[in-house]
């Protein structure tokens, strides 16, 4: 969250509160270690209700747009809202006293997550999978501890775990913040290592001169997603959109994406070898270290060739920086290697989609604009969805998703 928020409002905006993070991250983490002390002494009412109320109002605000507003995260809306909802009640203890629901549904959180990262971590390979099996292996241990009733009675697992959460977004924060004061002027803050270890990144042109504003050519990306995502009746549609799908022979297959500015930049990255694979050649090929011989369709015309049975999905996006997008791909095409994790046609697009959105909402008035941010579905589900990218590997499913959340943010901020 607090990396998209970076992004959106760019560096020069952030360059200045660098020092205003450092502190303002140190005071969250100090308040949650005070919240964890709090704990052992078993008098946690305050911070018990106070959590819960938050997590119900930020139920009752999700339920209200799910209602409202039938977007592309409503579905999302609605079932954040009804476990916030839940959650919140079960914790103020109605209709009646549970504690054991509360500690139950921790445990479970932590066991089911820790059991995601090892087995996408084990089976994926992708880059940083050591450090997400050890991330998995600490959840379930911490899964183990919290249903075993130890060390923590029961009644403190909520507030201790609301410590231990805000110490750890606290030094996220501090981190960003001292990056940002490392910041050169018109350097990009996609050069940070807290966002992308990416060579091309580092030939963004300041941002003085070539933010983004609204354009008369939009900016279009393209998606074909596999058709069996688009089945009534999936087997694992959370799974075959985000991750891979398999066709009516049993191969695998996550589709395609490219990214089209007018005649000047068209992204489409392919593999020179571009075999079916089964589910069993997929897994070894997403393993697999360095980069393949890859290479660049040159145009829309060509692609259209070679997915003519299916017909893409396209977004058009009418505020960004067309300079900065030019220096990306210029940079970019310079190496044609290939990877399915870090350089794929989907790395490629979303690598070009933030370098040419940053510093989008510059121009906007600050706190408003980040008050309405952070109350805002979208942008908390496009977070969601851009860490599990960086942490697992872009799809072109993550990357649809990500970029029509990113749109309907952009855009509704640019009417205000």
């Amino acid at each position: 969250m607090v990396r998209l928020l970076l992004m959106l409002f760019g560096a020069d905006r952030m360059r200045r509160l660098g020092v205003v993070m450092l502190g303002a991250g140190g005071l969250w983490a100090v308040l949650g270690f005070l919240t964890m002390l709090d704990a052992v002494d078993g008098i946690t009412l305050l911070a018990v209700d106070g959590f819960a109320a938050l997590l119900l109002i930020q139920g009752i605000v999700a339920l209200a747009a799910a209602a409202i507003h039938r977007r592309i995260a409503w579905r999302f809306n609605l079932v954040r809202g009804l476990a916030l909802s839940v959650i919140a009640l079960l914790i103020l203890g109605w209709p009646v006293q549970f504690w054991i629901a509360n500690y139950f549904l921790f445990a479970l959180a932590f066991l089911l997550d820790g059991l995601v990262r090892i087995g996408l971590g084990l089976s994926l390979r992708f880059r940083g999978w050591q450090a997400a099996v050890r991330g998995g292996a600490v959840e379930i241990v911490l899964a183990g501890l919290v249903w075993a009733d130890w060390p923590l009675d029961e009644c403190i697992t909520i507030p201790f775990c609301l410590g231990l959460a805000m110490i750890l977004g606290g030094t996220m924060v501090m981190r960003a913040g001292k990056a940002l004061r490392r910041l050169r002027p018109g350097q990009s803050l996609l050069t940070l290592p807290i966002f992308y270890d990416q060579p091309a990144m580092a030939a963004l042109p300041p941002l003085a001169g070539n933010a983004p504003a609204a354009q008369a050519e939009p900016m279009v990306l393209r998606v074909w997603l596999p058709p069996e995502t688009m089945r009534r009746r999936r087997r694992l549609p959370v799974f075959e959109r985000y991750v891979v799908a398999l066709n009516r022979r049993g191969l695998a297959s996550t589709g395609h994406a490219s990214l089209e500015q007018g005649q000047a930049v068209y992204i489409s990255h392919y593999p020179q070898d571009d075999p079916d694979l089964s589910p069993s050649d997929f897994l070894r090929w997403v393993r697999q270290a360095g980069a393949t011989p890859g290479y660049f369709r040159p145009d829309a015309a060509s692609e259209t060739q070679v997915w003519r049975r299916y017909r893409p999905r396209q977004l058009r996006l009418l505020h960004y920086s067309p300079a900065r997008l030019q220096a990306f791909w210029s940079a970019y095409r310079q190496d044609d290697g290939y990877n399915p994790v870090s350089r794929s046609c989907s790395v490629a697009a979303a690598l070009a989609l933030d370098a040419a959105l940053e510093g989008v909402l510059a121009d906007r008035p600050f706190v408003p604009t980040l008050l309405r941010l952070l109350m805002s579905n979208e942008v908390w589900l496009a977070a969601m969805l851009r860490r599990r990218a960086e942490a697992l590997a872009w799809t072109p499913g993550i990357l649809w998703d990500y970029a029509n959340l990113l749109n309907g943010v952009v855009a509704a901020t640019a009417r205000r």
